[in-house]
């Protein structure tokens, strides 16, 4: 591909994200930056550009798993994801078999220099969009929290349940993309915050902490599905929890990468 095509790319793209890069000058920051805390301690924040690879465009980042409808048979429309209708990159002429660059290359690009730099402190970065394929189902703890989450609020206990994963929606398909990760495993990473998924996660992946804490719908606050909201006790505890206090060993608990539930 020619310099002028990705030039005019990144010009697309920047255009769309520039009005929220100039939110720093009103306190909101973009760039990494060290942070001290109550003790003294001093990390790093690092924000991540990303966005989702599809099957269709870029099957080597793509978190897709198989359904009971192959993506060859539904568009990105034809499911109903708003992003086909509202997201308009003019720049970016799609390419099939991921010939060309997609998206979340093109966002993993501009990360380039926040990952080619040395990080005097420990690092936790974030992103919106789902870093691994790990993450996308709900583990039998994860079940269980929403069980107990449904009781607190009187709901029956198995009216729902995440095993019907992909049914009705393929989430995978837009979930996110492993470059992603494997740019938080370039700036050693010792914790990821994300979002997207609208479920709630706090797992150990190969030494990572990776934390969604998800505000969800109403609908979703209704059901119990983003379980700690009423209590606090989510995935946000992360001061004195085990999984930090067990490194360098991964930990033994339903939480791990050995125990979702698929």
């Amino acid at each position: 591909l020619s310099l002028s095509f990705y030039l005019s790319i990144y010009l697309s793209i920047y255009q769309s994200i520039s009005p929220f890069l100039s939110l720093s000058l009103s306190g909101v920051h973009t760039e990494p930056r060290k942070v001290r805390g109550v003790d003294g301690s001093e990390v790093w924040i690092v924000p991540l550009y990303s966005w989702y690879a599809g099957p269709e465009d870029d099957p080597r980042n793509s978190l897709y798993v198989p359904g009971k409808v192959s993506w060859k048979e539904q568009s990105l429309k034809e499911m109903g994801w708003s992003d086909a209708f509202f997201c308009k990159w003019p720049s970016l002429r799609r390419r099939s078999s991921g010939s060309g660059g997609s998206l979340a290359q093109l966002f993993a690009e501009m990360n380039s220099d926040r990952i080619n730099r040395d990080y005097d402190a420990p690092v936790i970065s974030f992103s919106h969009f789902v870093p691994r394929a790990e993450l996308m189902k709900a583990s039998c703890q994860d079940e269980l929290e929403i069980a107990q989450e449904r009781s607190v609020m009187g709901l029956p206990d198995q009216a729902w349940k995440e095993r019907d994963f992909g049914a009705r929606f393929n989430f995978s398909r837009v979930a996110g993309s492993n470059v992603l990760d494997r740019q938080i495993r370039k700036i050693r990473s010792t914790l990821h915050l994300y979002g997207h998924q609208h479920r709630n996660r706090d797992r150990i992946i190969k030494r990572i902490r990776y934390v969604s804490h998800c505000l969800g719908s109403p609908r979703e606050q209704r059901e119990g599905i983003t379980w700690g909201i009423r209590s606090g006790d989510g995935p946000k505890l992360l001061h004195g929890a085990p999984a930090r206090e067990t490194e360098p060993a991964l930990p033994t608990s339903p939480r791990v990468e050995d125990s979702f539930r698929y």
